[in-house]
């Protein structure tokens, strides 16, 4: 299925452009990923206030599975601007096909790591840019969520007081909760051999 128009990007997109370059303020240093709010049993989430100046309900909003550490993605989003995500980071997951005729066949399908956001016809367009091409950064990414946050925060133009780097706290709590039994307790072992 072919993606639509955005067409509330379409007609605010001088002020997007206005917001995506802006320098923006992460209200929170440290983010805690939970599992409430979520609508998806697989992932937790964690999210922050934006300050910008010129939108005032943006936030940055964080998914990470639960089980596997490579599947995570970072949103900025403002229902001021409109209903979706307007600039986002996807670590891994599907290939994006791009769908505006401007872009030339090689360059439609972008495999994850890869950002997107909404060029000037309203498509919701994938991009990678140099660091998400080298295999170190990549390896990088897969092991560590907070690599991802600095990259994002860097290419949304996002950070916290000081321009520095929000620290995602991926284990605030167990990552899926178990029922596991020692199967050792209570057993004493012989340390003669």
């Amino acid at each position: 299925m072919s993606e639509q128009i955005n067409e509330q990007i379409l007609k605010n997109y001088p002020l997007f452009q206005k917001v995506r370059y802006e320098n923006k303020e992460l209200v929170k240093n440290v983010i805690n990923l939970e599992d409430e709010g979520s609508n998806n049993a697989n992932y937790k989430h964690g999210k922050s206030f934006v300050k910008s100046k010129k939108l005032e309900d943006i936030e940055f909003i964080i998914e990470a599975n639960k089980k596997d550490i490579k599947r995570y993605g970072f949103k900025l989003m403002s229902k001021l601007l409109c209903e979706r995500p307007f600039f986002r980071f996807d670590a891994s997951g599907c290939t994006h096909n791009n769908n505006s005729l401007l872009i030339p066949l090689t360059l439609r399908q972008i495999t994850t790591p890869h950002f997107q956001y909404y060029d000037k016809e309203g498509y919701n367009t994938a991009y990678k840019t140099e660091e998400l091409k080298d295999p170190d950064i990549i390896s990088e990414l897969e092991q560590d969520i907070n690599k991802g946050a600095e990259i994002f925060c860097k290419e949304s133009v996002t950070f916290t007081t000081g321009n520095r780097y929000p620290t995602i706290n991926r284990d605030s709590g167990l990552l899926f909760k178990t029922n596991e039994i020692d199967l050792l307790k209570d057993i004493k072992f012989d340390e003669a051999f």
